[in-house]
C-alpha cells in the first residue's frame, strides 16, 4: 500500500499546491512561473504515472517508457524555476543567472545529438537540479546581504526556494546516477526512487505554503487598504 501511494506521489503531491492555487486566489506576479509549473507538471506526471502503473491499472497502452516525459518535465521545471528566480526583486547576480540559463539551453541540442531523447537522461536531470541548487544558494546569499530586517516566514518566495532546495539536496545524486543505478541494480533503483518521491512531496508542501502565505499577505494588505 505504501509503495503504491509513493508510486503516485508526483501526482497527488502536486495536487496540494494546485488546490491552494485554485482556492486561495492571489496576484503575486513573482509566483506566476511556479504557478505555471504546477499546472503543467501535474498533467505530465499524471501521464508518466499512468504509463508506469498501467499493469496495476489493468491497462494495455502502446507506451511502456516514460523517459521522454521525464526529460520534458526536467526542461520545463528548469525554465519555470529559473524564470521565477530571475523575476525576484530585489535581485543580484542577474548576469550570472542568465549565464546559467544560457549554459542549460546550449547543453540541450549538444546532449541530445548523441543521447536519445526518449530515454531518461541522468545528465540532463543532474545539470538541471544542479543549476537550480546554485540559484537557491544565490537567493539565500542575496537575502543575507540585505541590510534591513526581513521576516522570512512572511515571504512566499522563501518557502518555495526552501522546498526546492530540500528536494534537490535529497534527489540530486539519485537523478545524476539513475541511469547507472538502473543498469547495475534495477530493484535498488526502484527502491531509491521512493526517496525522490518523498522529497518531491516535501517540495510540493512548501510550494503550497508559499502560495498560501502570498494569499494571506494580499488579504492583509486588502484589509489595511479598507481601513484607510
Amino acid at each position: 500500500m505504501v509503495n503504491h501511494i509513493l508510486n503516485w506521489a508526483e501526482v497527488w503531491g502536486l495536487l496540494i499546491p494546485l488546490i491552494v492555487i485554485l482556492l486561495k486566489k492571489e496576484n503575486y506576479l513573482q509566483l506566476a512561473p511556479v504557478k505555471y509549473y504546477v499546472f503543467v507538471a501535474v498533467g505530465i506526471y499524471l501521464v508518466i504515472d499512468i504509463i508506469s502503473n498501467q499493469r496495476s491499472l489493468k491497462l494495455h497502452l502502446p507506451w511502456h517508457q516514460n523517459g521522454l516525459l521525464y526529460n520534458l518535465q526536467a526542461i520545463i521545471q528548469f525554465i519555470c524555476f529559473s524564470w521565477f528566480f530571475l523575476s525576484l526583486q530585489p535581485s543580484f547576480f542577474q548576469p550570472l543567472k542568465k549565464g546559467f540559463v544560457a549554459v542549460f539551453i546550449l547543453f540541450l541540442p549538444f546532449h541530445f545529438l548523441t543521447f536519445p531523447f526518449t530515454q531518461l537522461s541522468s545528465l540532463l536531470h543532474g545539470l538541471e537540479v544542479g543549476l537550480l541548487l546554485i540559484f537557491c544558494l544565490l537567493y539565500y546569499f542575496e537575502i543575507m546581504i540585505q541590510e534591513q530586517d526581513i521576516n522570512f516566514e512572511k515571504k512566499p518566495e522563501f518557502w518555495i526556494v526552501t522546498g526546492l532546495s530540500a528536494y534537490i539536496v535529497v534527489s540530486f545524486f539519485i537523478l545524476l546516477f539513475y541511469n547507472k543505478i538502473t543498469k547495475d541494480d534495477t530493484l535498488f533503483a526502484i527502491g531509491i526512487w521512493s526517496w525522490h518521491n518523498i522529497s518531491f512531496v516535501m517540495m510540493c508542501l512548501l510550494i503550497a505554503k508559499g502560495f498560501y502565505q502570498s494569499y494571506m499577505n494580499s488579504k492583509k494588505f486588502a484589509l489595511i487598504d479598507t481601513v484607510h
